[in-house]
């Protein structure tokens, strides 16, 4: 028996078995162990697949299986596993098809890398921080540490993205597939985006998208009007809050980033109005204290970087609201590290830009 689903790959047509593989991963009874133990014989038979076996209607049948919801919403280490050997396999074994259905296995790619940072939401490093310990214990459990992906180098699916690239005969490498799907996939996030509860598949593809494309994907006009519209959305206060908690670091950390900061710079004004600004805004409780916390830290990050020139900074003091977001996040009850965050570090950046102004 172990050896079948090798010897199915190698003598029996794709279509012949792909279905029932498909289905055993996909089905919305099957529990996670279900789901991990069908891909497993998926991703041998395909392994055994000569080369070219899977061109035409069998790749887009397993493109699509791969990223249907009931895969995408399923987060279990060993699915994740087996989803990516699945994805290298079908790869291989498709041959120059593969570019037929690569926007489906990108986006499959996508976040399988991010889940490598914890969803965009629990990685090391980032952005300037203020000490913890500086004023008290309680703020180090409110601090969202700086997140980010994983070096390339290090990252099987970053890996497996160069080789879809590759596949699909991109000279350019993994910054030609965002190039080339970066467009349709922000348009179809920005309506799934209504769905989103919480750190999910789609966040997570998001913060995966934006962190690995290249800054000419983020200038883009179009793009740039996506990317504005899904934080602006997720950011409002009805929305959950470990979702609006998420998209706050994923701001920080696109930011961090001296490059894709430069080309967010055009809706960076609008991103401290429609984002932070809701961020900023009190309401009580530990978790809204943590998502003006990572207001402040992604507000410090825009301005420390000087993304946002001194005539959107000052369009977005005269409406009002930044500068009393800012005196309230200062008189903090929760949390020492976002009154120290929007004190000097980040108050004095705020007037930094403006014409006139000199420290």
């Amino acid at each position: 028996m172990d050896n079948y689903p090798r010897f199915s790959g190698a003598h029996a047509a794709p279509a012949d078995w792909l279905p029932l593989s498909l289905d055993a991963a996909t089905s919305e009874r099957a529990s996670p162990a279900q789901r991990a133990s069908a891909l497993v014989i998926a991703a041998a038979a395909l392994r055994s697949a000569p080369a070219g076996s899977l061109a035409g209607e069998p790749i887009a049948t397993l493109a699509r299986g791969l990223a249907s919801e009931s895969l995408r919403a399923c987060d279990d280490a060993a699915v994740r596993a087996q989803l990516l050997a699945v994805v290298v396999n079908a790869v291989a074994a498709a041959g120059a098809d593969v570019a037929r259905e690569s926007e489906n296995l990108f986006r499959v790619l996508l976040q399988l890398r991010a889940a490598e940072a914890g969803g965009l939401g629990e990685g090391e490093g980032g952005s300037e921080r203020v000490d913890a310990g500086a004023g008290g214990g309680a703020g180090a459990a409110a601090a969202p540490r700086g997140i980010g992906l994983p070096p390339s180098e290090s990252s099987a699916p970053a890996r497996a993205i160069a080789a879809l690239a590759a596949a699909c005969g991109h000279a350019s490498g993994p910054d030609a597939l965002f190039l080339a799907h970066a467009s349709s996939l922000l348009s179809a996030l920005a309506e799934e985006e209504a769905g989103w509860d919480g750190e999910c598949a789609g966040q997570r593809v998001f913060g995966a998208l934006l962190l690995g494309a290249p800054p000419e994907v983020l200038s883009d006009d179009s793009n740039a009007a996506a990317i504005r519209k899904i934080f602006a959305s997720t950011a409002r206060q009805h929305r959950e809050p470990t979702l609006r908690l998420a998209l706050l670091r994923l701001l920080d950390a696109l930011f961090e980033d001296a490059r894709r900061a430069a080309a967010c710079g055009g809706v960076a004004g609008a991103l401290i109005e429609e984002v932070v600004l809701e961020g900023l805004t009190w309401r009580a409780g530990k978790t809204a204290a943590a998502v003006r916390y990572a207001a402040v830290v992604a507000l410090g990050t825009m301005l420390r970087n000087k993304t946002v020139s001194g005539k959107a900074l000052l369009s977005v003091i005269r409406k009002g609201d930044l500068l009393p977001s800012l005196i309230s996040a200062m008189e903090e009850d929760y949390y020492a590290d976002t009154r120290a965050a929007s004190g000097a570090k980040v108050y004095t950046k705020v007037f930094h830009p403006l014409p006139g102004f000199n420290i």
